[in-house]
């Protein structure tokens, strides 16, 4: 009897895992890859295995919608999620449970949130006018920085991991602003292109070349390599321009991935 031999198993793409829904960010434990963490319009969820099962985590948190999160590169129990209505929240436990964490903070429409990976005890979030706030105790306390802007709200921030105090935020129909003081000043570095009005979802600094910056936009992926002084569109093969989140991979700082609308 002839056999034949087992074809190769075809990659079948993605596949989708759970109920659906809006997804606003998702995170994996640094310690445990396996580990995965999903903010969501319904709130938060985590995975053990790979995203292969998801079930709610969210004692404390209720069902609030999420709008960004973060892992402590340091000690990755420790997470912290932003909300529409509530403020902050943080977690020691992996997400398990969850308490408040809005001590001095103005507002309660937070946008997103950024962790510094040289002193993780010190984050920055981005609220509802344009407001940036600062701590520097692990979110115990929250204390106001220059905004550089009151007209809208904040909808991303990046930290440059080479230069201290140097740091990006994007904003919801206004562009990008740039702080190299630790949010003392600002300037705007889209000032003279289409992107000056624009929405920024998300910025994405090469690690390996901290110069190159990247920005998804309600208009396209845009890319700078020269800390934001000038601009170029890189849309080539993208179906959609409206561009909600960016990663690069840091096993190859030349590939880029791209989730659009």
């Amino acid at each position: 009897m002839l056999l034949a031999a087992a074809a190769p198993a075809q990659d079948p793409g993605f596949v989708l895992q759970g109920e659906g829904g809006l997804i606003t960010a998702l995170a994996l434990d640094p310690s445990s890859p396996a580990t995965l963490y999903a903010a969501t319009a319904r709130g938060f969820y985590k995975s053990m295995d790979g995203g292969g099962g998801w079930r709610p985590s969210r004692n404390g948190l209720g069902d609030h919608a999420v709008l960004s999160l973060a892992v402590d590169p340091r000690s990755s129990a420790t997470l912290y999620v932003t909300t529409d209505t509530s403020g902050i929240f943080r977690s020691i436990d992996g997400g398990e449970n969850w308490a408040p964490a809005n001590t001095g903070l103005a507002g309660r429409y937070v946008g997103a949130i950024a962790i510094d990976a040289h002193d993780p005890s010190t984050l920055y979030a981005g609220t509802e006018s344009g407001r940036v706030f600062k701590s520097i105790d692990g979110a115990d306390s929250w204390k106001e920085l220059t905004a550089p802007t009151s007209r809208v709200c904040v909808s991303a921030i990046a930290l440059d991991p080479t230069a201290a105090g140097t740091m990006y935020v994007g904003t919801n129909s206004e562009g990008l602003f740039k702080s190299i003081d630790g949010g003392m000043t600002w300037s705007h570095p889209t000032e003279r292109m289409r992107l000056h009005k624009g929405t920024v979802w998300n910025v994405t600094i090469d690690p390996s070349t901290p110069s190159t910056v990247y920005v998804g936009t309600h208009d396209g992926l845009y890319r700078s390599s020269n800390g934001g002084a000038t601009w170029e569109p890189s849309n080539r093969g993208l179906k959609s321009y409206n561009v909600l989140s960016l990663a690069i991979d840091p096993a190859a700082p030349a590939t880029l991935y791209a989730a659009t609308a």
